[in-house]
């Protein structure tokens, strides 16, 4: 027997033994959604009574730090009135805390409720499991928000520090913000940023896609492997943009430097301005359209695909 046939079955064995592992702990641990929890082994299943609670912060604080359940959605916004609130959800098992210690609104939870498996159908119209930091103010040091299938929504015009926002397979979105330092991560969940002005901007998703809308940064970094990456109007100083199986569309861009890498992706790049670049560009199999290369200009335009197509226009 080949080498190639032996590791085929042993992968199909291991494929098996997975799909049986993962239906054991379904009839032994039963699953839940955000507003219903399944339990196979009795073939019963029971709503989860979720409780809105709201908190008054009158402390001062300068920075903000979330750490919630991994299925909590998470959400910051402009407060009604003078005083900065929380509003979140709980349930049997799972108790959200807030409080201010060293000048940082922190906000944590206890989740010993049965995590088997999280799963989001979006279909639910009540309560729902989330926390939401209500604002009076419009300038901060640091935000951090961590979350796992939860997704985090940040819309609302704030001057902040840092900011940093990890997410697994959660979407995140920021409106409005400018910030030092921006630094958004994501493995499955998709990114969006639009009205963001930031010094040091870092964003990477695994196969999400990465969505810009209009962006203004010093230099910024994006990432992705199999999503795509796509862009409205951005204005940088430096850009490097790396995607694996994903494209690169940027459709007005004002930039000193582009620096674009992709392996099997398509890049397209509309350029916003009269700035004159000098091309660098590099593929296998893919064509190549872009100006004419001008010898010792302010700007540097460098692009390398495999067998993607490159594109520029000016």
């Amino acid at each position: 027997m080949s080498r190639t046939k032996k590791a085929v079955i042993v992968a199909s064995v291991m494929i098996v033994a997975g799909i049986i592992t993962v239906i054991s702990a379904l009839a032994v641990n039963g699953f839940r959604w955000p507003n219903v929890t399944v339990n196979l082994a009795h073939m019963t299943s029971e709503p989860v009574n979720y409780v809105k609670k709201t908190v008054d912060i009158k402390d001062k604080f300068t920075a903000i730090d979330v750490k919630s359940a991994s299925d909590v959605d998470v959400s910051v916004k402009k407060a009604s009135g003078d005083t900065s609130y929380v509003e979140y959800y709980d349930c049997e098992n799972l108790t959200h805390h807030v409080d201010i210690s060293d000048g940082v609104l922190r906000i944590t939870a206890d989740d010993s409720r049965n995590a088997a498996f999280n799963i989001s159908i979006g279909m639910y119209s009540g309560a729902w499991p989330s926390v939401t930091v209500y604002l009076a103010g419009t300038e901060y040091d640091d935000l951090k928000i961590v979350t796992s299938s939860g997704d985090v929504d940040m819309e609302y015009y704030l001057a902040i520090g840092n900011i940093d926002i990890e997410a697994a397979s959660g979407d995140v979105i920021v409106k409005g913000v400018n910030a030092d330092a921006l630094t958004v991560a994501t493995s499955s969940g998709d990114i969006k940023l639009d009205s963001v002005s930031s010094k040091d901007t870092r964003i990477s998703a695994n196969s999400g896609d990465v969505s810009l809308g209009d962006v203004v940064m010093d230099n910024i970094d994006l990432k992705t492997s199999s999503g795509n990456i796509t862009s409205g109007s951005i204005k940088a100083k430096r850009i490097n943009g790396r995607a694996s199986s994903g494209d690169v569309m940027i459709r007005d861009c004002d930039a000193s430097e582009i620096n674009v890498v992709t392996t099997s992706g398509d890049v397209s790049i509309g350029i916003g301005s009269e700035m004159k670049y000098e091309y660098n560009t590099k593929t296998s199999s893919g064509d190549v359209n872009v100006p004419d290369s001008v010898e010792g200009a302010d700007g540097k335009c460098n692009i390398e695909t495999s067998s993607g197509d490159i594109d520029v226009t000016q």
